[in-house]
């Protein structure tokens, strides 16, 4: 016995032994160093182990983006996910470093004619694929509900999308989404999680700048979010002094280097951001890294935490790589082959087929480009906005609304006709990448005055909703003047009915869309819609269903308007 218990503690002690090695790695250059709470484990590493080096990537904003198929022509299709899932891949495999972890900075879904078709399943298998290790809430997640992205556990929901399916497990994270009445923390996130990588605790804490309007009417308006950054601080503290981890990250959907300005460099040693829409990366005045994406896979960020044997943490090599440099190895050939991640690209041949025959083929063409940036009015109107407002009053006939309004920021692209040719065709693809958020079309009762305040809001701020159809206006620009602002003289609906822009008893018929009623001191604030929300239109399939039947009607043919919505009127002085 004495013999097998001699044998026993030599077997643990090697165990233990090579435990112990597995957690040193080899020695690197310092910078931006972090004084975070050590961990007791990497405190007592020995003098001359080399430092453990952990590479770090995150992707954010990808709006349902696994493939851009924009350009129509198959052979130019941008397998962009596939590029930065194989750079992962790569890394992982590298001797340089001890470990990787990937994070998602939110607005995974919503955005791109992919996401519309399949409501966001591509994106979470990919997520599994890839093997992210967490993710953010962004608010474009709040688009469908919230709730059919996050299962009860606070974990990416399941998915089943062709031959993909699976309850994913990775983590969802947003430590600042309270319920309004008790303040208290909704159960579908995470405030953090503690990620283990080569022997080394890392704490990830979500944050979430921004809700958007959804399906879950009912569960948003019982939600807020805590944006005040002392209270992030605060858990923050918390968290690592429970926890005790070896690094602190911040994954966050919102301008990282506002966050890292003002959190505590003892406490964090990295924001990753989003929400912004650029890739960027630096170190704020006060020392803290930070990094962030920009949108639909155009690039990947990344930073080395470099776990020293003085028990700090240096943040090395933080970067934003733009891949839309090199376009040509995004492609779908033989030779790009080694830079695509095989599992992606699977996966990603079976988005584009499924999304082709969804999609159909031509509804029909047009002979007018339909243009978001070149306005033909005075008060900035242009093409796109007089052709998304339009097919809006088509769409919503039976609710009798006579007038419609947009914002210029929701139009996905123009459409314009190539170079030689007098048309060009439109199909489904296109409508759904001109008009990529699955917005839901609501109907209300304005007067007169609320008409022309909804006008004058749109010279104001274009979320307002500064594109519109089914009537004129005449106004005087005051703005250059002492009294600073525009004076509506008029408003005329499309059948030739005066509008008084002072009448607070006649009611009008709009339509708008979801987002634009969600704007602070908008005039649809409080208003409850005519048509209920639950059962209202979504904009995309609406628009399609119309455009086959002007179509139709017209021999192919299908309308842009180019006129004018403001027309400004020159004072006499």
């Amino acid at each position: 016995m004495k013999t097998a218990k001699n044998i026993t503690a030599l077997f643990l002690s090697a165990l233990l032994a090579l435990s112990f090695t597995a957690c040193l790695k080899k020695e690197a250059v310092n910078s931006v160093p972090s004084t975070t709470p050590a961990s007791a484990a990497s405190s007592s590493i020995s003098e001359g182990a080399p430092d453990v080096r952990i590479k770090l990537f995150e992707t954010s904003d990808i709006h349902g983006c696994l493939v851009d198929t924009a350009f129509g022509n198959e052979d130019k299709f941008q397998y962009r996910l596939a590029y930065v899932a194989k750079v992962i891949s790569d890394a992982r495999k590298s001797s340089e470093f001890d470990d990787v972890i990937l994070l998602d900075g939110g607005d995974l879904y919503t955005g791109t004619n992919q996401s519309t078709i399949f409501r966001g399943q591509h994106i979470r298998a990919a997520l599994d694929i890839m093997g992210y290790d967490a993710v953010t809430l962004g608010n474009h997640e709040f688009d469908w509900g919230v709730l059919s992205h996050v299962d009860d556990d606070a974990t990416v929901t399941t998915y089943d999308f062709d031959s993909y399916s699976s309850d994913s497990k990775i983590p969802v994270l947003a430590c600042n989404l309270l319920y309004e009445e008790t303040c208290k923390r909704v159960p579908f996130t995470k405030d953090y999680v503690i990620i283990e990588k080569a022997c080394k605790r890392i704490a990830v804490v979500g944050y979430l700048s921004k809700i958007n309007s959804g399906d879950n009417q009912d569960l948003l308006s019982s939600c807020k979010l805590d944006l005040d950054l002392k209270n992030l601080s605060e858990k923050i503290k918390e968290i690592n002094k429970k926890e005790k981890p070896d690094a602190t990250i911040v994954l966050a959907h919102a301008d990282p280097l506002s966050i890292a300005s003002n959190l505590d460099p003892a406490d964090v040693d990295l924001v990753a951001g989003g929400h912004t829409h650029v890739g960027l990366y630096g170190t704020s005045d006060n020392g803290i890294a930070y990094i962030q994406c920009n949108a639909h896979v155009q690039g990947f960020a990344s930073a080395v935490l470099d776990f020293g044997q003085d028990g700090k943490v240096r943040v090395e090599a933080a970067e934003y790589k733009d891949i839309m440099n090199a376009k040509e190895l995004l492609y779908d050939t033989p030779e790009n082959a080694s830079l695509l991640d095989p599992e992606i690209m699977e996966l990603s041949r079976a988005v584009v087929k499924d999304e082709k025959e969804f999609i159909g083929g031509v509804l029909g063409y047009i002979d007018t480009p339909i243009e978001k940036y070149n306005v033909v009015s005075d008060n900035g109107a242009t093409s796109a906005g007089n052709w998304i407002t339009s097919l809006m009053l088509r769409a919503t006939e039976d609710f009798d609304a006579v007038a419609a309004f947009y914002n210029k920021g929701g139009i996905g692209s123009s459409l314009y006709i190539p170079s030689g040719e007098d048309r060009r065709d439109i199909t489904a693809n296109d409508v759904y990448t001109m008009l990529p958020y699955s917005n839901n079309l609501l109907v209300f009762e304005l007067t007169g005055a609320e008409l022309k305040q909804q006008i004058l809001n749109g010279f104001k701020l274009e979320t307002y909703g500064d594109q519109m159809s089914g009537l004129t206006f005449e106004y005087i620009d005051h703005r250059s003047e002492e009294r600073k602002d525009i004076e509506i003289l008029s408003i005329t609906l499309s059948d030739g009915t005066k509008v008084d822009p002072e009448d607070t008893k006649t009611l009008y018929r709009v339509v708008t869309f979801d987002y634009n009623v969600t704007v602070k001191g908008s005039v649809f604030e409080g208003k409850t819609p005519v048509n209920a929300a639950a059962d209202a239109i979504v904009d995309s399939n609406a628009y399609i269903e119309v455009l086959k039947k002007e179509a139709a009607a017209d021999n192919g043919h299908i309308s842009v308007d180019t006129g004018v919505r403001g027309i400004k009127i020159e004072r006499e002085r």
